[in-house]
This record gives C-alpha cells, sequence and structure tokens, in this order.
C-alpha cells in the first residue's frame, strides 16, 4: 500500500517539475502575440489620428456656419436697407452687397480723423507729459545756481528794488561754485507783525527754508523784523573791521554808494545785514556753512570798503 503512495506522489511531482521556460531559449511572449500588440497600437494611433482629423473638419465646419450666418445676417441688413431707401432691383442689390463686403478705403484726412478721435486723450495726455518733462529738463539744465544767498525779512517797499539790490551785491561776491558766473540771490519773506496770519505763516516757510541752505549766511533786517530772528545765531562783526558802519552784530546798510545804486534816496536808517553763526542744517553739515562764512566774511569786507571811499 505504501509503495502505491509513493508512485503517486512521485507522478504528481514530476508534475509539478515541468518547465515553463521555452525549449528553444526564446522570449515569453510568442511572436502572435507581438503581432498582436503591434497591430493594436497602429490601429489605437490611427484612431486619435481620424480623431484628430474629425475635429479639424468640425472646427472647419462650424467656421464656415459661422460665415454663412454672418452672411445672411448682412444681407438681412442690406434688405432692410433696400426698403428704407426704395431700391428694389436686383443690380442695386448686388451694389450694396459689394459695397457692404469690400473694405472701405479712406482718405488721408479722414484716417487722422478716425485717428484722433479713438486716440486723442492718449495723444493729449501723452502731450503733456512729455512736455512736462522737456520743461523740468530744460529748466534743470539752465537755472542758475546761486553762489551767495542772502534772506531778506524787510517789509518797506526795497522788494520793488530787489533785481537792482542784487546787482549791488554781485559787485562784492566771488563765483564761488565755479560756473563762470556771480549770481547773488536775495530771497525776499517781509516779517511784517501788523500783516495777516496768512502772510506770516506763508512767509515764515520761505524764510526757514532759505535758512536750511548753507549758501544763505546773511540776512538783510531791520528794527521791525528782527523779531523774527530770535533763534538764529549770530556773530559780533567788529572783528572784521572798525568801521563805523558796524554796530555789533550789525552791519548798517544806508549808505550813500547803496541810495545811488539802487536810486533811493530816501532809504530807512534801520536796514542792516547779519552774518550767521555757522551750524549744520536740515540739508548742509556745519562745514560746508563754514566755507560759505568765510566767502561772506570777505564780502562784507569788500562792501565795508567800498562804501566808505564812495565819494558820489
Amino acid at each position: 500500500m505504501s509503495d502505491t503512495l509513493n508512485d503517486k506522489d512521485k507522478k504528481v511531482k514530476k508534475k509539478l517539475s515541468i518547465s515553463v521556460e521555452p525549449d528553444d531559449g526564446g522570449e515569453l511572449i510568442p511572436e502572435e502575440d507581438e503581432e498582436f500588440e503591434r497591430a493594436s497600437a497602429e490601429k489605437y494611433r490611427d484612431m486619435l489620428l481620424d480623431d484628430e482629423e474629425r475635429q479639424r473638419a468640425e472646427q472647419k465646419e462650424l467656421e464656415q456656419q459661422k460665415r454663412e450666418y454672418e452672411q445672411k445676417l448682412r444681407r438681412e441688413k442690406i434688405a432692410m436697407m433696400k426698403q428704407k431707401q426704395g431700391i428694389d432691383s436686383e443690380e442695386d442689390d448686388e451694389l450694396i452687397e459689394e459695397e457692404e463686403e469690400a473694405p472701405v478705403q479712406m482718405s488721408f484726412l479722414k484716417k487722422v480723423e478716425n485717428f484722433w478721435y479713438h486716440y486723442k486723450w492718449v495723444l493729449i495726455v501723452s502731450v503733456i507729459v512729455i512736455g512736462f518733462a522737456v520743461y523740468m529738463i530744460v529748466d534743470l539744465a539752465t537755472k542758475e545756481i546761486p553762489d551767495m544767498i542772502i534772506a531778506c525779512t524787510v517789509d518797506n517797499g526795497l522788494v520793488y528794488r530787489g533785481e537792482a539790490l542784487e546787482k549791488y551785491f554781485e559787485e562784492y561776491c566771488e563765483d564761488i561754485n565755479g560756473d563762470g558766473k556771480v549770481v547773488v540771490s536775495v530771497t525776499f519773506a517781509p516779517m511784517n507783525q501788523d500783516a495777516n496770519i496768512n502772510d506770516i505763516e506763508t512767509n515764515s516757510t520761505k524764510l526757514f527754508a532759505e535758512l536750511s541752505n548753507a549758501s544763505c549766511v546773511l540776512i538783510l533786517t531791520d528794527d521791525a523784523s528782527c523779531y523774527s530772528l530770535e533763534n538764529v545765531t549770530t556773530e559780533d562783526l567788529s572783528a572784521i573791521s572798525d568801521s563805523d558802519m558796524i554796530d555789533g552784530k550789525k552791519l548798517k546798510m544806508n549808505s550813500k554808494l547803496l541810495r545811488d545804486c539802487i536810486n533811493w534816496a530816501q532809504m530807512p536808517e534801520d536796514m542792516y545785514l547779519v552774518l550767521r553763526t555757522p551750524v549744520q542744517t536740515l540739508s548742509d553739515s556745519a562745514e560746508d556753512m563754514a566755507k560759505n562764512h568765510d566767502y561772506a566774511v570777505e564780502f562784507l569786507k569788500r562792501l565795508i570798503a567800498d562804501a566808505e571811499n564812495y565819494k558820489g
């Protein structure tokens, strides 16, 4: 009995030990299957190409339908125009249709008019922006930079002689900035206590702006407006000269020379120049202001000497 069972086990093991590898050493997938897969892939590719062709055909058909629909709308529009104008002949229909389909040929003036209609605001804004930019460039390129700035707080009519006063001061100034020209700018900021509050605030802002510039080391003031300089530190001028024109921190301006130069015989007696002590300003350093201070000292010396030697 046991021999019979052993024979059966041997037969089962023999069946299970059958090799699945091909006898000829080839691939596991038969050639028939490779050809089938290749044919399937080609068929799938052809199907994709057919689908793309079909989509292009459908798109082309849609575009054709759209054109036909637009032509239909145009014909209906032409028919309505014909009814309104009383046109019945087929020749007139063809003429209107040709005119509708033909591109419009505009004259040069028409083109200009059409361009202006569509782009006038763009053109206007562009011209304004370009014009402003050109103005700023020209203004910066041609603007004179003063060698010296003198702030003036008096409110006694001197402003009407401002140009003559600047020319008078330029005779004693140097070309400090080296641009080949001597320019002295007198900035008027009248500080009259009797003026309205708006004028006082405006002129105070103007004066403060000038005092923030290192080039402004001289101030022309008088007894009525010197209150505005309470916080400004000025120097004793007696070290510059022992002239009678100097009274402590004041250089008296009522000289015969100045009266003749600005043509003001009745010039007030209480106008005078004061010299600021170099300090650091909002826009410049104390060193920059010290340089301008030294130029101003020499300026005052020349002015004093010329005024005292003037005979008229």
